[in-house]
């Protein structure tokens, strides 16, 4: 019906994904007016065909989460039916112990949107759950391998800042609780894909699809050890073995990472400024070319505007365009921009200006990126750290 959900998942617990899957359009299926919807569609791991699979106890199943997209029109309160949608899963998120997020947006407006490696990702690799079975497969510009430079980037920190969280919980939680501990190593296998995601679209070589990335980063002239790495990381996507990692020092397997993908995300910067840059001239020129980029374009220019008429904390690059830069960006740019300082731990005088921008000192950046980060990175940070117990204070 759907095809297959994973790799390495037997026919029964496909089978079962299967009858998962028609049990969410049973029990969403009556909250969906058709007038407010085109599709809802399984997107991720699932969606392509590639999801990860788990041994428990001699039984397979589900690893992550199924990620599901709703397609919407002519609605005017999307967050009234997500709440419903939300809700109406969470028997079905206990019942499967596997988790369950609903996505909204727009069709028009996803029509219209710039080529993200999200969409991309989505037109390879997705399932129509319910609805118009051509509603993905219509929209042809996301075939395209022409993602914008930027939007992979962003990628790559929104994973890299997953090894923050870590630092957080290695600080605040408990490594007797192995709950924490796998979580730790999730959000570490999470990052490194993500970072040799990126630089493969950097080097020309982005797939959809894991297993072809997983063969492809194998012909590429890169880092050995990180190559390994990446290799291992896929392997553990598709079918995890948390026991050959729970055993490690959790934190100095991480700080042994930080150095190889320190490198790779320079690699990618260089990239895409088209620079020979190195960490310590890094954020003069990745502000001075954030005032010069689409500099032609009025819709972007008018975003630098209203950002530049905004309230930041004072700071100096010492060069005029990138002090412009800094004063045109939003606050999701500066922590993407910001991030290598604070991950990396590189304590130079970029620290002194970071410190000014997150309103901190003595080089204690983590906490104070994280409060951003939870405000304008990723909303729904706030609910992990309720989840967890976890108080952003030092």
């Amino acid at each position: 019906m759907w095809g297959k959900f994973t790799i390495k998942g037997s026919s029964e617990l496909e089978s079962k994904i299967t009858a998962i899957m028609k049990e969410v359009v049973s029990t969403l299926k009556p909250l969906l007016p058709p007038k407010n919807y085109r599709a809802l569609i399984l997107i991720g791991g699932y969606g392509r065909g590639e999801g990860g699979v788990e041994i428990q106890n001699g039984v397979q199943k589900p690893h992550n989460n199924f990620d599901f997209l709703l397609l919407t029109k002519n609605l005017s309160d999307n967050q009234k039916l997500k709440n419903a949608l939300d809700s109406a899963v969470v028997p079905l998120v206990k019942k499967y112990d596997i988790g369950m997020d609903i996505g909204m947006i727009d069709y028009q407006k996803l029509r219209r949107s710039s080529r993200l490696v999200m969409w991309h990702d989505m037109y390879f690799g997705h399932k129509v759950i319910l609805g118009a079975e051509d509603c993905i497969s219509s929209l042809k510009k996301f075939a395209s391998k022409n993602i914008v430079r930027q939007d992979i980037i962003n990628l790559l920190v929104n994973r890299g800042t997953l090894l923050l969280i870590n630092e957080l919980l290695l600080q605040k939680c408990s490594l007797e609780d192995e709950v924490i501990r796998r979580l730790i190593i999730k959000h570490t296998v999470k990052a490194v894909i993500g970072y040799g995601d990126a630089l493969l679209y950097f080097r020309g070589a982005y797939s959809w699809s894991y297993a072809e990335k997983q063969r492809l980063m194998q012909s590429q002239s890169v880092d050995s050890v990180f190559k390994k790495l990446y290799d291992e990381m896929i392997n553990f996507r598709f079918q995890p073995q948390y026991e050959n990692y729970l055993q490690l020092d959790l934190g100095k397997w991480i700080d042994g990472l930080l150095p190889q993908l320190a490198n790779v995300h320079l690699l990618c910067e260089q990239k895409r400024l088209k620079k020979n840059i190195t960490w310590e001239n890094y954020l003069q020129n990745a502000f001075t070319h954030t005032f010069s980029a689409n500099i032609f374009s009025p819709r972007t220019t008018v975003k630098k505007f209203i950002h530049f008429t905004k309230s930041k904390p004072r700071v100096s690059f010492g060069n005029l365009f990138a002090n412009l830069g800094y004063r045109c960006c939003d606050p999701r740019q500066i922590l993407t921009i910001i991030f290598p300082i604070v991950a990396y731990k590189i304590y130079d005088g970029d620290a002194r200006i970071i410190e000014n921008i997150l309103g901190t000192q003595d080089n204690k950046l983590l906490i104070p990126y994280l409060k951003q980060w939870s405000i304008c990175g990723d909303s729904n940070f706030v609910h992990f750290l309720k989840r967890y117990n976890i108080e952003l204070v030092h």
